[in-house]
């Protein structure tokens, strides 16, 4: 840059000085050099504008040029040394120009890849783009979300909301985050993972297939709904009464006690004895039968027993408590007496039972004789085969006995040591309870070591 020309005119005037006062009378010595030794000379002209004898520097003038504003750091020294013949002087160049602006070597963002850097793309860098801002690239991993990326939490873990591909967690993609019980990474949802990512639970309002549900109506799900609680559809007997349609669900199938199997409140009429209310319940409406209408008897009650012994039965005082223990649990109340005979005298029905004139009846209120009579004439109205429960017995069909049609003994040997041996080296004559011909009292022998019921006959 040159100087500006008001900076020139002053330096020339300051050279313009320096000379006009160095004019210096010179003393020489000619001796050896073919000249006047004791002569002198004198030197008129002018020197630099700094003379120096002998190596020194008289005077430095510098001088500073300023050009647009910025300061040159041009010196000009008018400095001439003289050490014999060799003149030491140096002339620099007056005013010197910088150029503005400043050049700096390779650096992250110039676009290009320099060493220590795995990608520039210049101004394109950035955390989220492929190069990063430090010339990194962007991986999953990171902590930077870069392109392609859901997510990136700075670590390679699944099940913490960002997956070790960088994809938000979300449920049905498979893996189970914090938020999640379960991912089966399907949309079917009735089976072990819903679709929202929870386990199947009754009362989720999803029938589930894995659980065996039969319904599941969610909040709707209730004791007296169509929907249990387990999430069963509620029927009678499951123990729960279905609002509108059952009056009562004890959960069982015993018709005795205050709930039918029916699912109804027991009532005089309705064909089940309910055990320690009513004496007998025909189901009808004849109050002339054997069980009037106020399900009260008519005459006397039979039942089988629901348990069976071998012929070991405590003979005939031990028959008889067996019966009356049964009907006893049974709250029927009332004396009873086993049917069954002994080789002893007066240990046969037709020697001690109360021969009624009243009709027989069984404890649902059919009639199985009109009176003692017809109960002994070989033949009766209906089988024997209601329990002091009210309930069918199980098996076997046959019946401890030893009775004969009219109530007498059957045998004098043959009835397990008068019912008081249970072995298998002895036999005992029984009837069977679903006949209603002379066989229900008197049929066969069978080994004492087999478990059988016992006919019981109140009095």
């Amino acid at each position: 840059m040159t100087p500006s020309w008001p900076i020139l005119s002053t330096l020339n005037t300051l050279i313009a000085a320096t000379l006009a006062s160095a004019s210096v009378a010179c003393t020489f010595d000619g001796s050896g050099l073919g000249g006047d030794a004791s002569g002198s000379a004198s030197d008129t002209g002018t020197t630099d504008a700094t003379t120096s004898t002998a190596g020194t520097t008289v005077g430095t003038t510098s001088v500073e040029t300023t050009s647009a504003g910025t300061t040159t750091a041009g010196t000009t020294t008018l400095d001439t040394t003289t050490a014999g013949t060799t003149t030491m002087g140096t002339t620099t160049t007056m005013g010197t120009t910088t150029t503005m602006g400043t050049t700096t070597g390779p650096s992250c963002g110039d676009g290009v890849v320099d060493a220590g850097e795995e990608c520039d793309d210049g101004p394109a860098n950035g955390d989220d783009a492929t190069c990063k801002s430090n010339c990194t690239t962007n991986i999953c991993g990171d902590g930077a979300k870069g392109p392609g990326e859901g997510c990136d939490d700075g670590n390679l873990n699944n099940g913490d909301g960002c997956s070790a591909l960088c994809v938000l967690e979300t449920c049905g993609d498979g893996v189970v985050d914090d938020a999640e019980e379960c991912d089966d990474d399907n949309d079917v949802d009735d089976d072990e993972c819903t679709n929202m990512c929870t386990t199947p639970t009754c009362g989720d309002n999803i029938v589930q297939k894995s659980n065996s549900e039969e319904c599941d109506d969610g909040p709707g799900n209730g004791p007296t709904a169509p929907c249990t609680p387990e999430c069963g559809k509620n029927v009678c007997g499951d123990g729960y009464a279905l609002d509108g349609v059952e009056m009562c669900d004890d959960g069982n199938t015993d018709s005795t006690d205050a709930c039918t199997t029916a699912c109804k409140d027991a009532v005089c009429g309705d064909g089940f004895v309910h055990a320690g209310v009513e004496a007998c319940d025909d189901g009808n409406t004849d109050d002339n039968d054997a069980c009037t209408n106020n399900c009260e008897t008519n005459g006397t009650r039979v039942f089988v027993t629901s348990q069976t012994w071998n012929g070991s039965l405590g003979g005939k005082t031990g028959a008889d408590s067996k019966c009356q223990g049964a009907a006893d649990k049974a709250n029927l109340g009332g004396t009873w007496k086993a049917w069954i005979a002994t080789s002893k005298d007066g240990e046969a029905p037709a020697d001690h039972f109360v021969q009624s004139t009243a009709p027989y009846q069984r404890l649902d209120g059919v009639m199985i004789a009109t009176n003692w009579g017809d109960l002994t004439d070989g033949t009766l109205s209906a089988q024997i085969n209601v329990t002091e429960n009210g309930t069918p017995p199980g098996p076997p069909n046959e019946v401890w006995s030893n009775v004969k049609t009219d109530g007498t003994r059957a045998s004098d040997t043959v009835h397990c040591t008068d019912y008081g041996n249970g072995t298998g080296a002895q036999n005992g004559r029984v009837g069977l309870r679903n006949k209603q011909d002379a066989t229900w009292t008197d049929n066969a022998d069978n080994k004492c070591s087999d478990p059988r019921h016992v006919y019981c006959f109140e009095q």
